[in-house]
């Protein structure tokens, strides 16, 4: 699971666990080390693959807040938020009134059933992306 995650995040790394690995050093104060080996062992990982994990992770959070913005920004978006006006009011005029029968003529949208449209047309993420989205449970 942790290849998978590292793999969406780092290209360089894939779904088997072989990385393209590049040593670097770093200063970390020994209190903070401690605290990173105590960690590590609590998972019965290795210490530089826990500190691999979490730099994935920030890495993902980042991703995930820049997409979180795009869809703040889109539904903030002068035009689609007209959109959704005409649709609220078209909703309105089409709801039955006393004394008169409705019909539908289609069902309504699945839950998650344009998601993958507004994911890549809307947004323009690609499908490595989205795939990563649906995998780890943050799109459906």
């Amino acid at each position: 699971m942790l290849a998978r995650e590292l793999a969406a995040v780092f290209p360089s790394w894939n779904a088997r666990g072989i990385v393209a690995a590049r040593k670097f050093a770093i200063s970390v104060p020994e209190d903070v080390m401690r605290e990173v080996d105590q960690a590590a062992a609590r998972r019965g990982m290795a210490r530089s693959r826990f500190i691999a994990s979490v730099l994935a992770r920030v890495a993902r959070a980042r991703t995930d807040a820049e997409i979180a913005r795009r869809v703040d920004a889109l539904f903030s978006d002068p035009e689609v938020a007209r959109e959704q006006a005409e649709t609220a009011r078209a909703f309105r005029r089409a709801a039955p009134r006393a004394g008169t029968e409705g019909h539908v003529a289609a069902p309504g949208p699945l839950l998650g059933e344009h998601t993958q449209e507004v994911l890549s047309k809307w947004l323009g993420l690609p499908a490595e992306e989205i795939a990563r989205l649906h995998a780890n449970g943050i799109v459906g």
